[in-house]
């Protein structure tokens, strides 16, 4: 994951203002690229802990007298197979990192013949891995990172990061959950961030960078922007009841928030939300800290 700064002058410069980007698609190491092979290609990346993903189509590469696809492209797509997308405009970076998840050839009398290639990243492995967990005495960190080692071994993923689990000592058990929705569960438990990049699988707190990686202007690299502000949703207080060890009812409350940037809280905007709460039950909290 790229932490870095830039300035879009400078990016402008080197790339002479973004003009004629090239990309590369590698499928099980067989490489379309987009210069030589008419194609289009869209990756999605998430950061709200959905899998990122990607679709590719294909055109006017079917052979009428052969009835076969050009560059053995037929044979080269299969489901599981290491789906790669590099892009750029001097040295190509890589956009995603994942599998084909899905494909389909529509054949039809008034269209050309096309493919159509679905690709999801580590995380969809993860889907498919709905076997309970029993960590016993096992820290959370080192349960997340059993977790997200099983997608780097099956070749979905090239590496994960895993930051710091801290403020909760419970018994970890998954179950009727598959190993992708219940890192979800943790990450909001522990306040992180789940997401892919790069074929990084990221379980981190990601907001403790606050530098921006790029300053934008609006008319000047910065093509549309729009501003909202929204009471939905907010409130002044949230409380949380538990259960201690000796099953008895424990409560925490909090009325600031140690994340919003420079801007005003919605409490500071307008003070009568102070008298709005949030109550929750929460099963990991052993005592009023946490």
């Amino acid at each position: 994951m790229d932490t870095g700064s830039y300035k879009f002058k400078t990016l402008c410069q080197k790339y002479e203002d973004f003009r004629g980007p090239a990309f590369d698609i590698t499928v099980d190491g067989t490489k379309l690229e987009s210069f030589r092979i008419p194609l289009t290609v869209d990756v999605e990346q998430c950061a709200d802990g959905s899998a990122g993903g990607c679709h590719f189509q294909i055109e006017n590469l079917y052979d009428y007298e052969q009835s076969e696809w050009l560059n053995n492209l037929a044979k080269t797509l299969d489901v599981g197979a290491e789906l790669k997308v590099e892009g750029g405009y001097v040295k190509k970076k890589l956009l995603f990192y994942g599998y084909v998840d899905e494909y389909f050839m529509a054949y039809g009398g008034s269209t050309p013949p096309r493919l159509e290639v679905t690709g999801i990243d580590g995380f969809g492995f993860l889907m498919a891995c709905q076997e309970p967990l029993y960590g016993g005495k096992k820290k959370p960190k080192a349960v997340v990172e059993d977790i997200l080692k099983k997608a780097k071994s099956a070749g979905y993923a090239k590496s994960f990061t895993v930051g710091s689990l801290n403020g909760f000592d419970v018994p970890i058990i998954k179950e009727k959950l598959d190993d992708f929705k219940y890192l979800k569960v943790l990450a909001e438990r522990y306040c992180m961030s789940l997401f892919a990049v790069d074929g990084e699988l990221i379980f981190d707190n990601v907001t403790k960078y606050s530098t921006p990686l790029l300053d934008l202007t609006v008319g000047a690299g910065l093509l549309d922007f729009e501003k909202r502000y929204s009471l939905q949703g907010q409130v002044g207080q949230v409380e949380i009841w538990g259960r201690d060890e000796n099953q008895k009812f424990i409560k925490g409350a909090a009325t600031s928030v140690s994340i919003s940037g420079s801007g005003k809280t919605a409490v500071q905007i307008a003070p009568k939300f102070k008298q709005t709460a949030l109550r929750e039950h929460n099963e990991y909290v052993r005592t009023e800290k946490e």
